[in-house]
This record gives structure tokens, sequence and C-alpha cells, in this order.
């Protein structure tokens, strides 16, 4: 049987926040914004801060972007294959890349052989910013 469709104005608040926290990528700020744009509901929860806090996220992820030698968020979003080897990477931008792991489902190969200006805890860092289910392609670490 079909499902019925839900208009996303009859979500509770909760709910709606879920879903804004699942739209709230970093890589892909534009998402968030433009539904938003399209729900009341969603707008509400779109504070000024939270979008501050996008767009501050957003360009911490393009400058990592552009340090490991991509043009664009879109092509770390869509990468099969990442090489971070000799791109300098301190322990901060794995940290980084541990929190977008979520949304690099593409993502199949990640190479951090030896990356010295990470120190000591740079893969530990990246590792403690992986939530549950990211980088779900990944078989080469």
């Amino acid at each position: 049987a079909p499902r019925a469709a839900m208009a996303l104005s009859k979500l509770s608040g909760d709910e709606q926040g879920i879903i804004l926290g699942q739209l709230c990528n970093a890589l892909e700020p534009r998402l968030a914004v433009y539904f938003s744009s399209a729900s009341s509901g969603l707008r509400v929860l779109l504070t000024p801060a939270l979008r501050q806090q996008l767009r501050t996220d957003h360009e911490a992820a393009a400058a990592l972007c552009r340090k490991m030698g991509m043009r664009s968020c879109k092509e770390l979003r869509e990468a099969k294959e990442v090489d971070c080897r000799d791109k300098g990477l301190t322990s901060d931008d794995l940290a980084l890349l541990g929190k977008l792991g979520s949304v690099l489902p593409a993502l199949e190969r990640l190479d951090l052989s030896d990356e010295p200006a990470a120190g000591p805890d740079g893969v530990q860092r990246l590792a403690e910013r992986l939530g549950a289910g990211a980088l779900p392609a990944v078989t080469f670490l």
C-alpha cells in the first residue's frame, strides 16, 4: 500500500529539529537554508546563531578541502578516494575530517600515511569525531 504523504508542518518541533540537524551539512550548507526557506517550522529552528555556525563550519570545511588540494567541498563530498599524505594536515584538520565523516558516503579509501604535522594524537582525534555510521563505504584507512 502506498504511504500517505505527510506535510513537514504536521511534524512536531522535535521531529523538525531532527530533520534540520540532518540537513545542516558543512559541505553543503545550502540544503538547510533552502529547506528552511520553504518551511516555516524549519525557518524558526534555523536561528541566526545556527545559520552563522553553519557558515563558520562551511568555511572551515572549504579551507580543509583546499588544503587537501580539492577545488570544492563537492569534490570531497563525492570523492571515493582521499589521499591526505604530504598535505601538512594538523590534528585539528583531522578532527574536522572526522566530524565530516558522516557526510562522506562515497568515500572508500582514506590514506593518512605518516602525516607528521598531525602529531601523535591526530588519528585519535579523527576517530573521536567520527559518529555512528560515519564513512560507511570505507574499506581502507
